[in-house]
């Protein structure tokens, strides 16, 4: 609680001196403001920030409304569908352009005085006009593993999908789960599908736009059911936790800590989070070796918006304005261990993101696009069919066409190109 106080303290003296920029037209009347975000965004600064912006604006209340990951996209989709709108909305953006027509949902925020600072504009960018303020810049995605029980069991990154089920092998014998799979939260099985699903297709220039316009269907590439054979493979032969339809993502991340699980396929966040929550843990992270020359994925960036329709517009302007200070930059970005996403802020890089970087990145091996951010479909429909899979009432064979008829009818709906 110490820490916590004095933490806030921090946050008060930071928010006093952006009261400064940080206000506008608005701020003259009481007003609440509503954000609405998932539970695994809501870190352990992002209240204390809140709070503290209050304090220094005491005209401003702010209603921090978080949902849980699995109803998330949903829930936005029927509130925003019955006029529901909250001030701010923190989502990914590249996933709310999939669920929506930004300019016709967003406020234009290209005249804000952040937007110059950003190192990538085009990542909240539509149709020419900025409509989100990002709060990192896109993280890897791969295998986060734990080091200790590599070490222990005398196993070496793998690099092929042979050399995984080797390593696989070796991590059961000695008593351990070579896997934990968190199927109770079905976007952590969405990281399997993000990533598998790429990485498929990975040597194949434009072939992202030929499934997106419907030149290619997703169910006539063999690479794709390969994938998800592997998965399954992986799976069969016993070698992921037994109680992964009631574990989540925490739970994953602790069984990684603790050396129950070997690995998860995750993102560097869950590296961050394990190391927070377990100081002497050593993690790292590889990619997902399921194809030869595998590399890692990387994902949206988290924005902040403002729907048109919500009120008190200037006021959620002047919240996003604290927000975009480059103290609070550095707060949110140094507790959640992400590469901040304007030019002016730096800190320092985690060891695995380090680690990544030099091994990979910076030999070639940059990272590719996941399928949330390449495919104009959301893709949490095919978390749920993979599910389905693991739990054996859906055959592996039967993923893809039912993908590919999913695929069409939301395209269809959506009058993309070529459908």
């Amino acid at each position: 609680m110490a820490k916590i106080r004095g933490i806030l303290v921090l946050f008060l003296l930071a928010a006093c001196a952006a009261g400064l920029f940080a206000g506008g037209a608005g701020e003259a009347k009481n007003v609440t403001l509503s954000i609405i975000l998932n539970q695994t965004w809501n870190k352990e600064h992002f209240v204390p920030i809140l709070k503290a912006y209050s304090a220094a604006h005491p005209n401003v209340t702010i209603d921090p409304q978080i949902i849980p990951d699995e109803q998330f996209t949903q829930l936005v989709k029927t509130r925003f569908a019955t006029g529901d709108f909250p001030n701010i909305y923190w989502d990914s953006f590249g996933q709310i352009q999939q669920m929506f027509k930004v300019p016709d949902l967003l406020t234009d925020l290209s005249s804000e005085p952040w937007v110059s600072r950003l190192v990538d504009v085009s990542a909240v960018t539509d149709s020419g006009k900025v409509y989100g303020f990002p709060t990192s810049l896109p993280p890897v995605e791969g295998v986060v593993y734990n080091k200790k029980v590599f070490q222990q069991v005398g196993v070496s990154v793998p690099k092929t999908y042979d050399e995984l089920l080797a390593v696989c092998a070796k991590i059961r014998a000695a008593g351990i789960d070579p896997f934990t799979i968190t199927a109770k939260d079905v976007w952590t099985v969405g990281m399997w599908v993000v990533e598998m699903v790429p990485l498929a297709v990975k040597d194949k220039p434009g072939i992202w736009n030929d499934l997106n316009t419907g030149k290619v269907k997703f169910d006539s590439i063999p690479a794709f059911t390969d994938v998800f054979t592997k998965m399954k493979q992986i799976v069969d032969k016993g070698y992921a936790n037994k109680d992964m339809f009631s574990a989540g993502y925490d739970i994953g991340n602790d069984q990684v800590a603790n050396g129950q699980a070997a690995m998860e396929v995750q993102g560097e966040w869950a590296a961050n989070d394990i190391v927070k929550k377990y100081p002497d843990a050593q993690v790292g992270i590889f990619p997902l070796p399921l194809v030869d020359n595998s590399v890692f994925t990387s994902g949206f960036v988290a924005a902040f918006t403002i729907p048109q329709k919500s009120k008190n517009i200037e006021a959620s302007k002047g919240l996003i304005r604290y927000f975009a200070d480059p103290a609070q930059v550095k707060i949110m970005a140094g507790d959640g261990y992400v590469p901040p996403a304007v030019k002016d802020v730096s800190v320092p890089l985690p060891p695995w993101t380090q680690e990544a970087l030099t091994n990979y990145a910076l030999k070639g091996k940059p990272p590719i696009a996941e399928m949330g951010v390449a495919s104009l479909v959301s893709m949490g429909q095919l978390s749920t069919y993979t599910t389905s899979m693991l739990d054996g009432t859906m055959k592996v064979e039967d993923l893809m066409p039912a993908w590919a008829k999913y695929f069409g009818e939301q395209a269809a709906i959506r009058k993309l190109p070529g459908w």
